[in-house]
């Protein structure tokens, strides 16, 4: 008997950008970015589409680590009508 290949294709990870790194890609200082932000479970109210969502990724208690989901950059770049292009490598 022989064994039978099975292919699985999974689906890319989602990356998580710090501050720093979506600062550096929008060309803002990090003063000017933390205005830019919406922050989960902190910013009062429903997410403006003019403010990109930061997510903590460190548990209660701790010191918060902000982090900015790919999903959510890219939306706020569509609603700033900021064109993007995926390159497909990591």
């Amino acid at each position: 008997m022989t064994a039978r290949q099975i292919h699985v294709q999974l689906p890319k990870p989602e990356f998580y950008y710090t501050l720093d790194q979506v600062g550096t890609i929008l060309a803002v200082s990090e003063p000017t970015l933390k205005t830019m932000l919406h922050y989960a479970g902190r910013s009062v109210g429903a997410r403006p589409k003019d403010k990109i969502l930061a997510i903590n990724i460190m548990p209660d208690g701790e010191e918060p680590q902000w982090r900015i989901s790919e999903v959510h950059l890219k939306r706020f770049l569509k609603a700033r009508g900021i064109r993007y292009s995926d390159r497909g490598i990591v």
